[in-house]
């Protein structure tokens, strides 16, 4: 993660030195390696596998996909236990062990081996810092505190049980988060938070944790990474970085819209171009040719972070979506801060909240709701006009120095040095 790498950087400057404990194998699928080239080949770092669970998933599969050959061969014989049963059986199953196995999350399978190395190395350190999500480094970071007696600063980049996506289907299940949660915020020293919303809201959750063990260290950007020259294209473009998914409404609202210029000004095809570089899901593909939107849209994947800041830079419009769901007005997109660093107009499709509210303070470009499709069409279209009219849609903002990372990292150390 961006916020961890930075704060890696910059640290020695204040007089910390990280060492940084992790996995060798990212859980995630889109891993920028090239990052690493900022830390110094002498940080000291330790990787530790963790225990692979697709294995148990492909016996899993490969055990119901037997029963059904099974079933269907024996379906003439006998009607039940034929191949639904068994998909049934089988998505039980993947829910029991999402639900009660994988708790907190799916990377509580990184605990043994993790707390194997840090107690290896525990005597090296004088404060611990973990980060989520996943949420497992709370408890990795937890049981190093408990038994070393060291400090701890948790660093919640989201809010955990607050945001709709960890919503759990069982009461039970969600009780038992809601309990982890409290344990790690009140073992904790100190809980940063990328939003003060996101503390209040934990605030909300748990009244008896006192005001000041929340401390707001915002994501931010790294002055050295915009430090390039970059020709604008020459067609007004409008870009778009990290996953786009067409499921939630904002995004697909945008398509929709993108649309509808191209059906009602298709002179207008050739002088709009969208480029989205990160994970494009298939359901949004599928709205791509529904609109026929396959020459004005421009998937580049998953690119490295230098290629990001390329493409912002030399970009007209930047695209911000957000869905109106459970727990997103409690935070910042980290992508926000590099929009701003890049100093152009951003174009936001966000619900009320933290984000709408930085946006509007920063006057960083208008701000449409995702429900209205011809609100978002004609603002398009308006941004567009100021391009061909020569205004320019550069912004000059204020007070960006207090989202720069070394700035932010500077805040960290301070409250390493509290706690130490």
């Amino acid at each position: 993660m961006q916020r961890t790498v930075k704060f890696a950087k910059y640290l020695p400057e204040f007089g910390w030195q990280p060492i940084i404990l992790t996995t060798s194998a990212p859980p995630w699928r889109e891993a920028d390696v090239s990052l690493l080239r900022e830390l110094p080949d002498t940080l000291p770092m330790y990787r530790v596998p963790d225990f692979d669970g697709s294995f148990v998933k492909r016996l899993i599969r490969k055990f119901f996909l037997r029963n059904t050959k099974r079933a269907r061969e024996g379906s003439a014989i006998s009607p039940k236990g034929g191949p639904a049963t068994h998909s049934r059986v089988r998505r039980a199953w993947a829910n029991f062990v999402d639900t009660w196995l994988l708790i907190p999350d799916s990377c509580i399978r990184w605990l043994p081996a993790a707390l194997w190395m840090g107690l290896r190395v525990g005597r090296q350190f004088d404060v611990i810092y973990s980060t989520s999500s996943p949420f497992t480094d709370h408890i990795v970071a937890y049981f190093l505190h408990k038994i070393f007696e060291k400090p701890w600063i948790a660093d919640f980049r989201d809010p955990w049980t607050q945001y709709g996506v960890y919503q759990q289907s069982s009461q039970l299940r969600a009780r038992i988060d809601i309990f982890l949660e409290s344990l790690l915020l009140k073992a904790s020293d100190i809980v940063a938070v990328t939003c003060a919303a996101t503390a209040r809201s934990f605030q909300d959750t748990h009244p008896s944790l006192p005001q000041d063990k929340f401390v707001e260290i915002t994501n931010g950007f790294d002055a050295d990474d915009f430090e390039l020259t970059c020709s604008p294209f020459s067609t007004f473009t409008i870009a778009y970085t990290g996953r786009f998914d067409s499921q939630k409404n904002a995004s697909s609202a945008f398509l929709q819209a993108l649309g509808e210029i191209r059906r009602e000004y298709p002179e207008l095809v050739p002088e709009i171009k969208v480029i989205f570089a990160g994970s494009f899901e298939e359901r949004s593909r599928v709205l791509l040719e529904k609109w026929s939107l396959e020459d004005m849209v421009e998937l580049r994947g998953y690119i490295s972070h230098e290629e990001s800041v390329k493409l912002l830079l030399k970009s007209h419009v930047l695209l911000l979506t957000l869905s109106d769901e459970r727990g997103v007005n409690l935070t910042y997109p980290g992508k926000l801060f590099e929009y701003l660093a890049a100093q152009k107009t951003i174009l936001s499709l966000v619900p009320a909240g933290a984000a709408a509210d930085l946006i509007g303070d920063m006057e960083a470009g208008p701000i449409v709701s995702s429900e209205n499709v011809e609100a978002i069409k004609e603002t398009v279209l308006k941004l567009y006009h100021q391009y061909k009219r020569g205004d320019t849609l550069l912004k000059i903002y204020k007070n960006l120095d207090r989202f720069e990372r070394r700035s932010l990292t500077e805040r960290l150390a301070q409250y390493l040095d509290v706690v130490a």
